[in-house]
């Protein structure tokens, strides 16, 4: 996988490398993932159920329609009604829907906001180091149209082994949000063919580019999480914030109580 790495050491230092992202004066044109081990790959859920020792196509396409019709047939139980248009939905509609509810997709998950990725790559494994990946959405699809043309959404086919020559991944805005991924100011990469790996298509595709432009990694030490997570909190990004609902609850009433001990043993060691 090409890409630049970048090492920060603070939170002055994350902050000055946002700034040089300019994002408040274009926030469409950065995609982000913060990802609490820095030695994953950007790899989509159903790849990582699937595994590395079973690369094959045809299961992988297999396991997708399985998921997708099983959620299908109990979603409108539980989501609103008119948040469903069965009529006029392609695939990748109904998967950014499951992506947002835990369900294995071939999507990948981004955030248009510096901040919210920070905070997937210091929320958890307080004892690993995180990343904050990134890359120039239009520098992406720029290559990608050059080299396989638009995708058609709504055709039938279009994500098939029929494209497995065509190892494209997209930079995708999103269609119709949750509450939670309006939150997260979700977008999302998604890849013709289902077993691509994200980081290595993205990679080699801006190779050459500039740093940030090109697929970039920021490696946040584990050291650095908390006060990180702690900084994040008083700007209201939080998992109440940024799961809406009982869920949200749960996780910020944890991350508060680890926080709480975070600072109580820093005041100790301190005196």
């Amino acid at each position: 996988m090409s890409y630049y790495t970048v090492t920060i050491h603070s939170w002055r230092e994350l902050t000055d490398k946002i700034d040089e992202l300019e994002v408040y004066k274009n926030s469409l044109v950065w995609f982000l993932r913060g990802q609490s081990d820095a030695t994953w790959q950007l790899r989509p859920s159903l790849l990582r159920i699937i595994g590395d020792d079973r690369p094959n196509a045809q299961l992988a396409l297999e396991i997708e329609d399985l998921a997708l019709r099983l959620f299908q047939s109990q979603a409108h139980l539980y989501l609103k009604p008119d948040l469903i248009d069965r009529n006029s939905w392609a695939c990748i509609a109904w998967w950014s829907l499951m992506q947002h509810y835990s369900c294995p997709t071939r999507l990948l998950d981004w955030t248009r906001s510096p901040y919210v990725a920070a905070y997937f790559a210091v929320d958890q494994q307080c004892d690993r180091d995180g990343a904050i990946w990134l890359f120039a959405a239009p520098a992406l699809e720029s290559v990608m149209l050059e080299r396989y043309g638009a995708i058609q959404y709504d055709r039938p086919g279009e994500f098939s082994l029929a494209t497995a020559k065509c190892k494209g991944v997209y930079p995708v805005l999103g269609f119709q949000h949750t509450e939670r991924s309006a939150a997260q100011q979700g977008v999302f990469t998604v890849a013709t063919y289902i077993l691509a790996d994200h980081g290595v298509v993205i990679g080699g595709a801006l190779a050459g580019r500039p740093q940030y432009e090109g697929l970039t990694k920021i490696i946040i030490p584990a050291c650095c999480k908390q006060d990180i997570l702690a900084r994040l909190h008083t700007m209201n990004i939080t998992a109440k914030t940024l799961f809406p609902g009982i869920d949200g609850v749960g996780r910020s009433v944890s991350e508060i109580v680890g926080l709480r001990v975070w600072k109580h043993f820093r005041k100790e060691h301190a005196l």
